[in-house]
């Protein structure tokens, strides 16, 4: 029996009117550019500007209620390394907060939803008897605001914002209706709108108003096409309206929502998450520079240049560019220390020894100032060793360490650094080079890994990779070398790596 690494189910085109969504459940959309790409979910847009304070005490509380009721999990919890088995730990507290009856309010919301939309639907349907009092209350709510459900989970993208989801509603209204700031709402307009569940709105109202805001001010989406078109008649700009059905009561509300100040909101949420980026707001402070004496100049000493093989210039380069690029005042630090009388890299013509002291200088500052991890230049020089004429002998480079450079990218993180080392070093002994060199097909297995982990475009997503996705890098690696794992190409001739468990 053939198993997939990873569950692809959304490598393929959608079995059910639904977006394409990739990880854990991210929309994966054509953008403007007409190529696929990650959007944001529209519930989750302004998450970043609430206080959640409350919402994480109340998940304390239940998860650890849920534990006492649990001694089989907290014994299974007691073996595990904090650091080492972080998601096992996870998917405990998950079922401790399962056991303290953290999710009955979310299975009930989620019921309501339901009986709401059989309600608009027009189905032939009646609701249990403890549910009655509920939908009456919701029937009754729609007839008195004038209000008449035309789009259900209608599917929306919002290019500005990069969001894409399901409007729970877009209610047309069939009485003039007046906002809290006195705004007209006319007959025929459309009103977004949607359900809500919780006993107590007040905590994420910021959440509920940029949400709204993000899809009145949003296309149509057709998931299939993956075509955007207007809504005709458009979404009313100005107010939404958020139903709201107790799951532990009988009444149905009405709350009006600002949908200008959740356009506030979402710009303000971009303005923050992009501050978070910064990698510029700690700066070790250097240690004191003595600036030696001024000595006679000495004669010039004729340089022995480093064979352009080893390809140390460039790679100090790269390390050089990485600590401009890192802040100014990194890059003005090792210009300071820069060793006297070695001319800038640009130049070229560089011994061994000048650029030892250059490596010095940079390694002071990457260490002082923070510089994000460069990969290092281990593939060819390792075993160096200077020949009695005073020239440098090439060693002898493994190309399996070669293909690691080129996949490591500046900013990747160390621990996937670690994982690629891994793949890179599969045993390649007997592998047919008629074809592709060695290098060449390692980086086709690892590219048919990294879709089969989710990534559509393969190894052009590598700087997406997390330490998550680390083990499974691992087991595949593992796999070609047993020979328990294969590649399949689809459609598109593009590969994807599957592994063949045999099940007794």
């Amino acid at each position: 029996m053939t198993d997939d690494i990873l569950d692809d189910e959304e490598l393929q085109a959608p079995g059910r009117k639904d977006f394409r969504r990739v990880g854990r459940g991210t929309p994966y959309v054509i953008g403007l550019d007409g190529k696929r790409t990650r959007y944001g979910r529209f519930s989750n847009a302004g998450k970043i500007l609430d206080d959640e304070s409350n919402l994480t005490n109340w998940k304390l509380r239940t998860s650890i209620i849920g534990a006492a009721q649990r001694p089989d999990l907290m014994a299974s919890v007691s073996v595990l390394n904090p650091v080492a088995d972080k998601n096992a730990i996870r998917d405990i507290v998950e079922e401790c907060l399962v056991s303290g009856k953290g999710q009955e309010r979310a299975v009930k919301g989620t019921a309501i939803h339901s009986m709401f939309d059989r309600i608009d639907r027009g189905d032939d349907w009646e609701p249990a008897p403890q549910w009655l009092d509920l939908c009456n209350s919701y029937k009754e709510l729609l007839k008195a605001w004038g209000l008449e459900p035309v789009d259900m989970e209608c599917h929306c993208i919002n290019d500005e914002f990069r969001l894409a989801g399901s409007m729970d509603r877009r209610y047309k209204t069939s009485k003039v209706l007046v906002a809290p700031d006195a705004t007209t709402v006319p007959i025929g307009s459309m009103v977004a709108a949607d359900t809500k569940t919780g006993q107590v709105l007040e905590y994420a109202s910021g959440s509920y108003a940029t949400q709204l805001a993000g899809y009145a001010h949003s296309l149509r989406y057709d998931v299939e096409t993956d075509e955007r078109s207007e809504f005709n008649p458009p979404t009313f700009p100005d107010w939404g309206l958020i139903i709201h059905a107790d799951s532990g009561g009988t009444k149905v509300q009405v709350y009006w929502v600002d949908l200008n100040a959740g356009l506030d909101g979402l710009r303000l949420a971009q303005q923050v998450k992009q501050w978070r980026t910064r990698s510029d707001l700690l700066t070790l402070g250097p240690e004191p520079v003595l600036l030696a004496p001024q000595l006679a100049p000495e004669a010039p000493v004729a340089r022995s240049q480093a064979p352009d093989a080893l390809g140390l210039l460039e790679h100090t380069r790269g390390r050089v560019l990485a600590i401009l690029a890192h802040s100014e005042i990194a890059g003005k630090a090792l210009a300071r220390i820069w060793p006297p009388g070695i001319p800038g890299l640009k130049a070229g013509g560089h011994s061994w020894d000048d650029l030892q002291q250059v490596i010095d200088a940079v390694e002071q500052i990457e260490k002082d100032y923070s510089v994000p991890f460069y990969p290092p230049f281990e593939p060819v020089a390792a075993s160096m060793q200077r020949h009695p004429s005073n020239q440098w002998t090439v060693p002898e480079v493994n190309p399996q360490l070669l293909v690691l450079s080129k996949w490591c990218q500046r900013n990747i993180d160390p621990d996937v650094r670690e994982a690629l080392k891994v793949f890179a070093s599969i045993d390649t002994t007997g592998w047919p080079t008629t074809l592709q060199t060695i290098d060449e097909q390692l980086t086709v297995y690892l590219d048919g890994t990294l879709r089969a982990l989710g990534f559509i475009d393969g190894i052009e997503e590598l700087g997406a990779v997390t330490v998550y996705h680390c083990s499974q890098i691992v087991s595949a690696a593992i796999a070609i070398t047993s020979g328990t794992g294969q590649l399949v190409y689809g459609p598109d001739d593009k590969p994807v790596f599957r592994t063949n468990i045999v099940r007794g």
